[in-house]
């Protein structure tokens, strides 16, 4: 009688259901976790990297757009210079931006931007007189130029975006001077 106690006891409790020892069994938990959440762990590693990746290309950029324009405005005459002139310090600001130096042969600051990247242009502003004081707001002519380099590129970073179907990814960054040498 014993004997049919215990059994009619484990059969209330459950310990002899087809699934318990399944429910019960513990081996192999962190495991499947494991398989679980590792893809999507690894997608959110490659999603950092690759923001920090384009974040970093954005900021070089900007440094060299930067760099650019601080050397175009301070180049005596360069605005109304003859084409011949303006080009080829143009050239060399292109390089300053991609590459870090005016001369060629450089390593480029970003791996995707090119010279082609890099548009200059000078635009005219009025410079009068303060009809009271005389003074005028900027120091120069009736004409001064502002000098605006602009750096565009594609990025294709490491490949994330372009595994999610996102893309392609323009990159721009843009600098203005005021030119100040006379």
């Amino acid at each position: 009688m014993t004997s049919c106690a215990c059994i009619g006891e484990a059969i209330m409790s459950g310990r002899l259901h087809p699934l318990h020892s399944f429910q019960s069994d513990r081996s192999g938990s962190v495991a499947t976790e494991i398989a679980i959440a590792t893809p999507f762990l690894v997608f959110l590693t490659a999603g950092i990297i690759e923001y920090g990746s384009m974040l970093r290309s954005t900021e070089l950029m900007q440094t060299g757009v930067r760099d650019a324009a601080r050397y175009l405005a301070s180049m005596p005459g360069l605005p109304v210079a003859p084409p011949a002139t303006r080009s080829t310090f143009e050239q060399r600001a292109r390089l300053l931006a991609t590459m870090g130096t005016i001369t060629t042969g450089g390593t480029p600051r970003v791996r995707d931007w090119s010279a082609a990247g890099v548009q200059v242009t000078y635009e005219p502003v009025a410079n009068p007189r303060d009809e009271t004081s005389g003074l005028r707001q900027h120091r120069g002519d009736d004409k001064i130029y502002i000098v605006r380099v602009t750096g565009t590129m594609n990025y294709t970073g490491i490949g994330m975006l372009r595994a999610l179907g996102i893309g392609p990814v323009v990159v721009t960054a843009a600098h203005e001077e005021r030119h100040v040498a006379i």
